[in-house]
């Protein structure tokens, strides 16, 4: 079974290397303490297709704006919650958020969801 942490993300087109750059430093600091991995993925295709509609409707950006969505992957619930105490508990973590938070424009801009997988 996997257990996914989602976040979507807003961020200034201005801003965006710097956004991945520390992407890249809180990658390390997940994997450091045992996450089984962590993807980013930069949605490109803003065409609405097959009559649905599209995720940049229902979250809407700001003219200049990306969205982004991280996903961060674990075993169960378990490894997620002894990995996050381990995260929150490095002081590299703080600066890196604090410093997303000022990117996005505040933590409402960021949408965060946890997700267990479903065998069907």
């Amino acid at each position: 079974m996997s257990y996914l942490q989602l976040y979507i993300y807003r961020v200034q087109q201005g801003h965006r290397e710097e956004f991945l750059n520390i992407m890249r430093k809180a990658r390390q600091i997940y994997h450091k303490y045992g996450a089984d991995g962590e993807e980013l993925f930069f949605l490109h295709n803003r065409k609405s297709k097959y009559g649905l509609k599209g995720l940049w409707e229902v979250l809407p950006a700001a003219e200049g704006e990306e969205i982004w969505i991280g996903l961060d992957c674990y075993q169960n619930v378990k490894q997620c919650e002894e990995v996050m105490k381990k995260v929150n508990a490095d002081p590299k973590i703080d600066p890196l958020y604090e410093r997303i938070i000022q990117l996005v424009g505040s933590a409402s801009h960021i949408v965060r969801g946890e997700f267990e997988q479903v065998t069907y």
